[in-house]
């Protein structure tokens, strides 16, 4: 179990569940500013916290196979003010209601907008690039690329069904950052591919936009850059690398036949 402080301003609260979103400062040594929701270790916390109040916490962050992440001793540092309206009234949207046009820039820098997939069965989730929790983004993301292959053996059904990620970190998350994030997960599939076909496989990545633990248990991880010829001929003579591919994220994905 590994510890972070962190130190954000509460946005809203989901007591039945025991989740606080939070606006948060960057956690050192863990990820930067963000806004996105936590799960209290002890749910009935929620109930003490409003919107708008400071706080300080510490986030648990565990390193099984569960990948839990809870917020734990959390101190009410600032109350926001007794009498304290929102600036802003939103029309929250019931099952039923028409979803508003909104135009957003995808990863090839073009601008769509939601009109365009009127018709079909639309799937949206939302992510950030440089998240670090395996079980929200991460999970998500590869969740996304499971439905995606399964679409597109089903020709029909693929024409019908869109998946649209949208980043909650766009000042970051440029059109090629998010090209390269999606990339990534084309090759993991291409690596589970391999293995569920009884390949022996080597990845090749600097993990500039991703995570070792991304890396499909089975395969070989080498850390390091696609651009070491050096290192990329090591590799191939250690274990008699036949094939390679290198998705657009510039990982490599390499077939052996030596183990």
């Amino acid at each position: 179990m590994t510890v972070y402080h962190l130190r954000g301003k509460v946005v809203s609260t989901d007591p039945s569940q025991g989740i606080v979103v939070l606006d948060h400062e960057a956690i050192p040594g863990f990820m930067g500013a963000m806004t996105m929701p936590y799960q209290l270790k002890n749910v009935n916390v929620a109930s003490a916290l409003h919107p708008g109040d400071t706080i300080t916490a510490d986030v648990l962050v565990s390193k099984k196979s569960e990948n839990t992440v809870l917020l734990v001793n959390i101190d009410i540092i600032g109350q926001a003010k007794p009498d304290y309206k929102p600036a802003v009234n939103y029309h929250v949207p019931a099952p039923g209601n028409e979803v508003p046009d909104f135009a957003l820039r995808n990863q090839d820098g073009r601008t769509i907008h939601l009109r365009q997939f009127r018709g079909k069965a639309l799937l949206i989730t939302f992510i950030y690039t440089r998240c670090p929790f395996p079980n929200f983004c991460p999970l998500v993301s590869r969740n996304f690329a499971t439905i995606n292959k399964a679409l597109a053996a089903n020709a029909k059904l693929n024409g019908k069904t869109q998946l649209l990620s949208v980043s909650l970190d766009p000042s970051y998350d440029t059109p090629a950052r998010l090209k390269a994030y999606g990339a990534g997960y084309i090759g993991g599939h291409m690596t589970l591919g391999l293995l569920d076909q009884g390949e022996k496989v080597v990845v090749l990545d600097n993990l500039s936009t991703g995570f070792a633990w991304a890396v499909p248990e089975g395969a070989k991880l080498v850390v390091g850059d696609t651009g070491d010829k050096g290192l990329v001929a090591r590799l191939i003579r250690e274990h008699g690398i036949d094939a390679i591919a290198q998705p657009q994220n510039g990982a490599y994905q390499a077939k052996s036949t030596a183990g």
